[in-house]
């Protein structure tokens, strides 16, 4: 959907009997033209520096008046954040959980494309389907660092032998050794399976943000805990808390929430988990 100017914007709100202000069509015109299917927050962040009287009370009912027009949908790819896609044909998306990407994914005549309008006698209003894995972007990195057999920046490495874990700063040729022999590269876990939860649960504070580790508190033993959190903001920054059994499963960062790319923790039993 492609619209230039005000009259447009404002002509497709009247449209689908929405009267036009000037927060709405910002919003709308912030929409369309996103490709990061953005938060409420970022939203508010973005427009409030063309309207610094703007409230996030407004964006939010902006997007809930949006929503029940039928304009735009919520995309819930992410337990404790809600995005918005302006894009309301039926499609996809894509979470990448190496870079935090979301992409839309189009359907061509397959089995998820066929509509279904009722399930065992219930109304189906929508349906929303979400795949996560790697990016091609990320995948190109990767297929170049194992071709140069280089170390990928970020990336957490154990060895199988002695269990030392090493997180990698700076990418360069060359392949890590440990006890003779190549360290692994981690995957990381976004999945909660039974047990102990791992996933990191994210509050917002004063000063930025609380980053809890699990939706059940983990346990912190000296035979299994959490040994780091680590947050990775937009512009690449690493802020990292090392933590011991003695210590509660959490940490604060003073970091936007809405800066944020993805949250990992450590646990020495289980591995690496990102959110």
């Amino acid at each position: 959907m492609d619209m230039k100017n005000g009259k447009e914007l404002s002509d497709y709100l009247k449209d689908h009997g929405i009267k036009p202000t000037m927060i709405r069509i910002k919003v709308l015109d912030y929409l369309l033209q996103s490709k990061e299917h953005p938060s409420a927050e970022v939203i508010f962040s973005e427009i409030s520096k063309q309207m610094p009287t703007l409230s996030i009370t407004s964006i939010y009912n902006t997007l809930s008046l949006f929503i029940q027009k039928g304009i735009i949908v919520e995309i819930n790819i992410e337990p404790a954040q809600v995005r918005y896609d302006a894009v309301v044909d039926y499609h996809g998306h894509f979470k990448c959980i190496r870079c935090g990407r979301l992409l839309d994914i189009p359907f061509d005549e397959q089995l998820e494309r066929k509509p279904i309008s009722e399930i065992n006698g219930c109304k189906v209003l929508q349906k929303q389907i979400y795949y996560f894995g790697i990016c091609d972007r990320c995948l190109i990195k990767e297929k170049k660092v194992e071709e140069e057999k280089m170390a990928i920046r970020m990336g957490i490495y154990k060895c199988k032998i002695c269990g030392n874990v090493i997180e990698v700063f700076s990418e360069g040729k060359g392949e890590l050794v440990c006890c003779g022999q190549p360290m692994t590269l981690m995957d990381e876990k976004n999945k909660e399976g039974v047990g102990e939860k791992h996933l990191p649960v994210v509050e917002e504070t004063k000063n930025g943000i609380l980053v809890k580790v699990g939706s059940v508190e983990h346990p912190m033993t000296p035979e299994h805990w959490i040994q780091f959190i680590e947050v990775i903001t937009k512009d690449g920054l690493v802020l990292r808390k090392d933590l011991t059994y003695k210590d509660k499963p959490q940490a604060e960062f003073n970091v936007i929430k809405n800066d944020i790319v993805s949250i990992r923790e450590f646990c020495n039993v289980h591995g690496l988990w990102v959110k």
